[in-house]
């Protein structure tokens, strides 16, 4: 099992530059927040992203987590297909 360090540590990976190499991002109005195509579903700018979390207006909407944005762990398992574990372990290089 992944200790909290692991957890915590793949949870701190700044989206940005992860979700910089799914989609092409651009800044939102001068904000610390980006936007660009969905990497999953497409569209222009439903996708959105900041260091800490990321969110599709159409795929993996705000509401649809009690409006709390999605961390990088919910973005690599999301993507990828992955289970919660294999995500950490993608992010992080460590294995259960």
């Amino acid at each position: 099992m992944l200790d909290q360090i692991v957890i915590q540590t793949a949870k701190q990976t700044n989206l940005i530059q992860l979700a910089g190499q799914y989609t092409k991002l651009s800044r939102a109005s001068g904000t610390k927040e980006w936007m660009g195509p969905c990497p999953k579903c497409g569209g222009s700018d439903r996708f959105h992203v900041k260091a800490g979390g990321f969110f599709c207006r159409v795929c993996k909407t705000l509401e649809s987590n009690k409006g709390i944005w999605y961390d990088a762990i919910d973005f690599v398992a999301w993507l990828s297909g992955a289970n919660f574990m294999q995500a950490v372990a993608q992010l992080t290089g460590q294995v259960a």
